[in-house]
């Protein structure tokens, strides 16, 4: 968005037309670059590159650390954060939203914003209501917001076919109000659930987020996604073989909770490393451990990290070649920490000696 934006600019500065043409010209590119800044905000995806996990409720539920660079960086740590989200949406801050949306320009949209309740026979529990958003005129995009599931952007045909045409608008804000209560209350379980038809509850598993230090030890989290045969030190890495994770902001607390303005890009551990695991003969099993130490730090309101996708991957026990399923971010911080032992990275136990 920012580099068409300025290259629109600078020619439109660079050409030789009249100053007067090149301030209509600037102005047009400025209110171009704001509705997309708008659209961007509307659909929920306004930061580049950085989705943010947000949601009625967010909170940390555990934080771990893990020193993986031995006596190069003994009191850095990598956080591993497993954080709890309500991905649902008070009927409150749909209000908000939609009294937000309502004051835009919608002349010439395809889709008109406001709430669609869907009275079909075939949902058995509740009634499902809808705030569609329209993102105007020239986007092929529109945003539904559902008690359970927030925001969503969908394909314009897709929000017509599946939600506003087989439903009624609504301008009752208190038919509304009290329709969009009863689904939220019912979405009130896990989201692998099902309350009714197409329906999903709107509490999340747990996701984990690695943030803290993770600058030094990228490439090698990167590369612990890698099957464990894979040579490590080539240099050379197979790229369309490594898992890329996302780069995520987390809002930690309740929508309804004014901002707090504390912003923090990297959470600090402000722990002197003391290891959970202090035999340095015996090394668990589950290997992560060794490098682990106490957290003591503490979580901000808001920071960034990175989110591997959710995926169960095969771990080898033993000369048995036993299997053990587990999730990848844990296949990471294993893989990890196998391959320090491998190299000799110091365990913070062993630092301590």
């Amino acid at each position: 968005m920012w580099q068409s934006f300025l290259t629109g600019a600078s020619a439109c500065l660079c050409t030789s037309a009249p100053l007067h043409r090149q301030s209509m010209l600037t102005n047009h590119l400025i209110k171009c670059l704001d509705k997309r800044v708008r659209d961007a905000k509307s659909a929920g995806d306004f930061d580049i590159g950085i989705q943010t996990l947000t949601g009625n409720n967010v909170s940390v539920k555990k934080t771990r650390a893990f020193n993986f660079r031995g006596s190069e960086a003994k009191d850095e740590s990598v956080l591993v954060h497993s954080v709890v989200i309500d991905r649902g949406m008070s009927s409150d801050a749909a209000l908000k939203v939609y009294g937000e949306a309502i004051q835009a320009d919608q002349r010439g949209s395809k889709i008109q914003t406001g709430f669609y309740i869907d009275g079909r026979a075939l949902f058995k529990q509740c009634t499902p209501v809808y705030l569609v958003l329209s993102l105007g005129r020239t986007s092929p995009n529109a945003v539904v917001v559902r008690p359970n599931d927030g925001r969503t952007c969908f394909n314009i045909d897709h929000v017509m076919s599946r939600f506003v045409q087989p439903s009624l608008r609504c301008d009752d804000m208190a038919k509304v109000r009290k329709t969009w209560d009863a689904e939220f209350a019912l979405a009130n379980i896990g989201s692998d659930e099902y309350y009714q038809k197409w329906s999903k509850g709107r509490h999340r598993k747990p996701t984990h987020i690695f943030g803290g230090k993770i600058v030094p030890v990228i490439n090698k989290l990167l590369t612990a996604t890698l099957p464990r045969l894979d040579d490590t030190h080539q240099i050379s890495l197979p790229t369309k073989d490594i898992i890329k994770p996302k780069i995520v902001r987390i809002e930690v607390g309740s929508v309804d909770e004014e901002p707090g303005g504390e912003s923090v890009e990297v959470v600090e551990c402000k722990n002197e490393a003391i290891p959970l695991v202090t035999n340095v003969d015996d090394i668990p099993d589950d290997c992560e451990r060794a490098y682990e130490v106490k957290f003591e730090g503490k979580v901000p309101k808001l920071f960034v990290g990175i989110e591997f996708p959710e995926k169960n991957m095969d771990w080898v026990i033993g000369s048995d070649e036993l299997t053990q399923k587990m999730e990848l971010w844990q296949y990471v911080l294993r893989n990890l920490a196998e391959k320090n032992l491998e190299r000799g990275i110091e365990t913070p136990a062993k630092l301590l000696q």
